[in-house]
């Protein structure tokens, strides 16, 4: 009977963990996706920097950068942004 139960609790705690990777994949193509495009990803919180119009968006596990070319602004005059996503330990 034991055995019986500590495998249902197994099974129970895999399932768990597979529906949280499955969420976690979508929220992250999701933005992934949105970032493409150069819209605003939905599924994170957003961050200000202070260095004339960057912005930091958090995620679950990953981070999304909108950054000012400078250069671009600097040498032309235009604000162009570039996109970067990175993992939050980078």
């Amino acid at each position: 009977m034991k055995a019986d139960n500590k495998n249902t609790k197994i099974g129970i705690l895999k399932t768990i963990g597979l529906i949280g990777l499955i969420v976690w994949i979508s929220f992250f193509i999701i933005d992934f996706s949105l970032m493409k495009h150069e819209n605003e990803p939905i599924f994170c919180m957003e961050t200000g920097v202070d260095d004339g119009g960057s912005v930091i968006y958090t995620g679950l596990g990953y981070v999304i950068e909108k950054v000012v070319d400078h250069d671009e602004y600097f040498n032309n005059g235009n604000q162009v942004f570039i996109w970067n996503i990175r993992p939050w330990f980078m």
